[in-house]
């Protein structure tokens, strides 16, 4: 037998190899979404072990159990919770990957995408999650559609482009895409000061006269210093 031969019999295993490793891990993620199912049925039982008080309807004790006792946050219980929800009728059937379930499970995905994701997966497909993605945001309205949607009923509307509309004029969407542009503009600014990680005098001993301000600059100099307290300020008292 030639090398060649011997190289592309190895090459035939190994690819059978993982053929048959993937199968396995299929198998293995279908089982962990079936018991991401119960585990969300299992908890929306617990939460009614935990009755709700006062003006706000909150549940004392909740958050407190699950952490101690289930090692996880609220809202990692209230998107385990969804999925318990979406698909407890569906316990004991072929169902996709938890990162597809999660997708599924969000109010703003169309009930046309989920149906179509657990009609492919259970006559056998695999649908990571990417080709998930893809098939829900097939059945998205496109963007006029979803303006005009979110117009009529006063509800933010997903749309296929991967925005959010609000119903909002042209010159309302202009002036909303201006706006959005200078905030994300200056929260990349922001971030790249806060990456340089120098000293303002240390800034100001690497930088050349020339590349600062002159004497005309001096009010622009100190509106940003008002701009960037009042920014501080609006962070330290966030909510």
């Amino acid at each position: 037998m030639t090398q060649q031969a011997a190289l592309a019999i190895n090459a035939n295993n190994l690819e059978t190899a993982r053929r048959a490793s993937a199968k396995r891990v299929r198998d293995l993620m279908a089982q962990w979404s079936t018991s991401t199912v119960e585990i969300g049925l299992e908890l929306i039982e617990a939460l009614e072990f935990f009755p709700k008080e006062g003006p706000n309807n909150s549940r004392p004790g909740w958050a407190r159990w699950l952490r101690s006792e289930c090692g996880i946050g609220e809202n990692h219980a209230s998107g385990l919770m969804n999925i318990g929800r979406k698909f407890g009728h569906l316990k004991g059937k072929r169902l996709p990957g938890n990162r597809v379930l999660r997708l599924l499970s969000y109010t703003t995905t169309p009930e046309a995408g989920v149906r179509e994701v657990l009609r492919r997966v259970q006559r056998g497909e695999d649908v990571p999650a990417k080709a998930a993605k893809e098939i829900v945001d097939k059945h998205r309205p496109k963007p006029k559609d979803a303006n005009k949607q979110a117009k009529e009923t006063g509800k933010p509307v997903l749309a296929s482009d991967g925005y959010l509309y609000f119903g909002a004029s042209k010159e309302q969407a202009r002036a909303s895409e201006e706006r959005r542009t200078v905030v994300y503009s200056v929260r990349r600014a922001v971030e790249c000061l806060a990456s340089v990680e120098v000293t303002p005098h240390q800034f100001l001993e690497s930088a050349l006269p020339h590349q600062l301000w002159n004497r005309e600059d001096e009010k622009q100099i100190d509106r940003a210093l008002k701009w960037l307290n009042a920014l501080h300020a609006a962070w330290e008292t966030r909510q």
